[in-house]
């Protein structure tokens, strides 16, 4: 079974983000199946801004699938959002940026039970985004289910933004395993 890892949603002027329900997909035996985890708790203080979304449509939105299944296609480390303005990868516990196998229009990552993961976003344009992601489902601010009403984080131009896990409060998150 392949599981949304993430979807990516750009919003004007500041979202870039997304979410979306679990998909059960048919193709990996149980025993490749994966769920995120909610893991340790991990520093990671953020503070709250006051910032307007000029549009609620999306600018791009992106799904990642994963699974222990190995995927036929090609692979990337960093996958281009919004229209190349913004880079994204799911880092692994030493910052290393796993292949992201693109099949068709389908992305897909390899994972193994327990692994710590990172997602990375990379801001190289001019415009301020919010992030709004989910892993499995569910927003990783609030760990309830994504919603493209959600708030999310604000990558800022020219800066990167590293999410370690769901937020717990404004100083931890439980990191993502």
């Amino acid at each position: 079974m392949r599981k949304p890892l993430l979807s990516a949603l750009l919003l004007g002027l500041l979202a870039l983000g997304g979410c979306s329900l679990p998909q059960q997909q048919a193709g990996a035996p149980t025993e490749q199946r994966l769920g995120t985890q909610w893991g340790e708790g991990v520093a990671s203080p953020v503070t709250s801004v006051a910032l307007r979304r000029l549009s609620e449509q999306p600018v791009d939105r992106r799904q990642v699938f994963y699974s222990a299944s190995r995927f036929d296609g090609r692979a990337i480390k960093e996958l281009p959002l919004a229209k190349g303005r913004v880079g994204f990868a799911v880092l692994d516990e030493d910052g290393g940026k796993f292949d992201l196998v693109q099949h068709r229009s389908t992305l897909q990552l390899q994972g193994r039970e327990g692994q710590r993961y990172r997602l990375w976003l990379n801001n190289l344009g001019n415009a301020t985004y919010e992030v709004v992601s989910t892993v499995d489902g569910l927003d990783v601010l609030n760990g309830q289910p994504g919603s493209l009403k959600n708030r999310g984080y604000v990558l800022e131009p020219g800066k990167s933004l590293v999410i370690e896990g769901f937020r717990k409060n404004e100083r931890e998150v439980a990191a993502f395993r």
